[in-house]
């Protein structure tokens, strides 16, 4: 063979958790998805682990991984995410690899990426080495070999950065063809070889050059259309000549179903039909490299990226380019920005330098390997890190000490993500982003003993002016959109409390970085009054530091709410401190609560957004069940009232929507659900009059067919259940008339019936799936 085809897709999200809770917020630009890591999971990662393959009659005949067939990469951040929040797709990553690996000959289809995603051209020396060096240790942890390849952000490339790469052992990176600027022949460059690139240092890269103008048609034109004529140009576009060629394309993995929908089902079948073309070979770049080593040289266009006509300016000056939301809109709030945040970086790294020294003998080639601490290590695993770097035992403050310093250099890297500058104006999500990891470093360098750093940081940012008037700068935005986000523990033992006050979990998902440890706690209720008060000690493990809290919570129905937290200092008596607070919680002037938390005593606006959201979700669904009970009877008992069109009958209708609404969604959450019961109660309120809630409805069930294709996968004692609960849920749908996408039906059922071929053929049908032979149609 000597004509090779390469898909490559970047699979990226910008950092989007908050950097003191190590949770993603809820965004309401994602809706109805809780954030957009959820909203492009459910849309593209997932769907291009198991994509749709199409026969004639448009019936789906079977799924395809296309990880395992295509060349990627997916940034440390987003598959931290997914290991935790989409293990099925965490998975189906990991499991493509391993299956590339043995397909294209020891080379696997996964490479890594620069960790943090900065621009490492406009990176400092140690961080440029560091984000190598994370990005390497992140992806040899989860794919357990070595990378052979780096994804460089942006494609932004320097001589420094290359070096960098070459020095921790990466054979080659990939790069658009624009951004070379002659090769040794000085002709056009030929970007079906690699070519080799020679370093100061003496030592050497290859480099791949993608075919940029079909890039562009695949992002941005209607090359995904037709994945079949797609894999059929890609052919026509490789030469035939003596010797391999190779036609290779490199997109946003996002391109596949997120921006284009449908499109992991378009790249599916562009992988099917060009596996099927009998002179041409799908590989990957490390297969390819082994196969047809560089002869040419080349050299690069400094400080050069694939976005970004003018360089590397998108990241550090009103360039004029963005994502062209807003034409009119200028970018003059970048060079600010960076320049605060550079300003910022140096004073963090003096600080790093003179705390660390009293660690480490070395402190930068501990944070170096410090990467694994944000692994899922044990505190126990985290404190042997430090005693292992040290070369002795370290005291409780040392260790705090040792884990503060890593986490704020930690961040003050993530300050620098290239999102940040990507968009159109600083009150973006992605610019206040880095934004919060600048105030978490603020708030960690003051902890440590250095202050002032605060003042000419917000007076730097004023000089970033934002488009959107009402905002003014970004001094502003931090005040209105960062501060608000920050923590530290005694705010989360307030939240705390709260939670125990309303029996939710607060590990589950708002603080999973945080340990608490109850001691004396009381919980009761009077006159419609609840209270939780207590001793709790809560601990960070980022940074190792804990505090001994009394807390409280009181609620006093709806959204009346007060919690708050008090550092048990040296000295003080924790006894007296409880007899205060119970004293407090029973009266009813809330200023004796102000007089004792003073400014740690916050209503449900101050809670942080989930929290908040959490907490009223869980009063309403309180207050609905109490309403659907309490309504109940009365709407059964004179439901005839309904079928009048008389206006007394208004009343009783909203009632009706009460229990229906109620009973709907609450039968879906059980484990296995009345199907005859729901159906028979649709029938009744379609008689009734009663106007479903159906975006919660929509949502329910969504949720309702991803847990069921999850139960079909693992669970196969219960297989006839489950495919008898499938059945029931497309009952539902269609007397609801609820459409949700069925794809985590379709590759269950399809996966299913390749394992065992006992899967109904009616259901099959339903679902839109072929009921052949995969095998026969391919």
């Amino acid at each position: 063979m000597s004509r090779y085809v390469c898909i490559h897709g970047h699979f990226y999200q910008p950092p989007r958790e908050n950097p003191w809770t190590g949770v993603v917020e809820r965004q309401e630009t994602a809706s109805p998805w809780h954030d957009w890591n959820e909203r492009i999971a459910d849309q593209c990662y997932g769907p291009c682990g198991a994509a749709r393959l199409l026969d004639e009659e448009g019936r789906i005949f079977a799924t395809r991984n296309c990880y395992g067939s295509m060349s990627f990469n997916v940034g440390p951040t987003l598959l931290g995410w997914l290991e935790d929040r989409r293990p099925w797709i965490y998975r189906s990553i990991l499991e493509a690899d391993r299956i590339g690996v043995e397909r294209f000959e020891g080379h696997g289809p996964a490479i890594t990426q620069v960790y943090g995603h900065a621009i490492l051209p406009l990176a400092s020396e140690r961080d440029r080495r560091t984000q190598v060096m994370w990005g390497i240790s992140d992806f040899v942890r989860r794919f357990r070999r070595r990378p052979e390849g780096m994804w460089l952000p942006e494609a932004a490339v320097d001589t420094e950065s290359l070096e960098v790469l070459a020095g921790e052992g990466i054979k080659f990176a990939l790069l658009a063809p624009h951004q070379a600027l002659r090769s040794a022949s000085d002709g056009p460059i030929d970007i079906s070889k690699p070519y080799i690139c020679m370093l100061p240092s003496g030592a050497k890269i290859s480099l791949f050059f993608y075919d940029g103008e079909l890039a562009r048609e695949m992002a941005f034109g209607a090359a995904l259309e037709d994945g079949r004529r797609l894999a059929r140009r890609l052919s026509d576009r490789c030469p035939d000549r003596n010797g391999p060629a190779l036609e290779h394309v490199a997109v946003d993995g996002e391109t596949f179903g997120h921006h284009h929908r449908f499109g992991e089902m378009a790249l599916a079948a562009c992988l099917d039909e060009l596996d099927r073309l009998p002179d041409l070979d799908l590989t990957v770049y490390g297969r390819f490299l082994e196969i047809c080593p560089p002869e040419s040289e080349v050299e690069i266009v400094e400080r050069s990226s694939w976005s970004c006509v003018h360089g590397v300016e998108r990241w550090r000056s009103d360039c004029g380019c963005s994502d062209g939301g807003h034409p009119q809109w200028h970018q003059r709030w970048r060079a600010p920005m960076r320049g605060a945040l550079e300003s910022l970086q140096r004073e963090v790294d003096e600080l790093f330098q003179e705390k660390g020294a009293s660690l480490f003998s070395d402190p930068w080639a501990v944070r170096d390997r410090s990467e694994r601490l944000y692994s899922k290590l044990s505190p126990l695993d985290r404190i042997a890190f430090l005693v292992d770097e040290a070369g002795r035992e370290l005291s409780s403050e040392e260790e705090s000490l040792g884990l503060s310093l890593l986490e704020m250099e930690r961040c003050s890297m993530l300050m620098f993500s290239s999102c940040g500058w990507f968009f159109d104006d600083i009150c973006r999500i992605e610019a206040i982003q880095v934004l919060r990891y600048a105030s978490k470093v603020l708030a960690l360098t003051e902890r440590l003993g250095k202050s002032g750093l605060r003042k000419p940081f917000l007076e730097a940012l004023e000089k970033a002016p934002s488009n959107v008037p009402e905002l003014g700068n970004g001094s502003r935005i931090f005040s209105f959109f960062v501060e608000p986000a920050s923590m530290d523990l005694p705010r989360v033992g307030a939240h705390v409390a709260l939670y125990r006050l309303f029996d939710l979990d607060p590990g589950e998902t708002e603080f999973p970085l945080i340990s608490v440890k109850d001691g004396t706690v009381c919980r009761c209720s009077s006159d419609g009054e609840e209270r939780f008060f207590g001793q709790l000690t809560v601990r960070s493990e980022l940074t190792g530091r804990s505090m001994e809290l009394l807390t409280l919570a009181v609620w006093w129905g709806g959204r009346r709410i007060l919690c708050g937290a008090l550092p048990i200092t040296e000295g003080a008596d924790p006894e007296v401190l409880m007899e205060r607070v119970r004293f407090a919680s029973n009266c009813d002037d809330r200023s004796v609560l102000g007089s004792i938390f003073g400014h740690r005593l916050y209503s449900l606006r101050h809670l942080f957004r989930d929290s908040r959201d959490r907490v009223t979700d869980e009063i309403k669904s309180r207050c609905e069940e109490t309403l659907a009970l309490a309504v109940k009877d009365v709407v059964l008992r004179d439901e005839n009232l309904l079928l009048l069109d008389g206006g007394e009958s208004i009343p009783l209708r909203s009632a009706a929507k009460i229990f229906v609404d109620y009973r709907l969604n609450r039968e879906l959450s059980m484990k296995r659900p009345s199907y005859g019961d729901l159906l028979d109660l649709l029938g009744r309120s379609r008689r009734w009059g009663v106007q479903l809630d159906r975006e919660r409805l929509e949502k329910t069930i969504r949720s309702r067919t991803v847990f069921l294709a999850m139960e079909l996968e693992w669970n196969s004692v219960e297989t006839d259940v489950v495919l008898e609960d499938m059945s029931g849920i497309l009952d539902l749908m269609d007397r609801a008339d609820v459409k949700v996408d069925l794809w985590p039906f379709q590759k269950a059922l399809l996966e299913l019936k390749e394992r065992t071929e006992k899967v109904d053929v009616g259901l099959l049908q339903r679902v839109g799936c072929s009921t052949g032979n995969a095998t026969d149609r391919r």
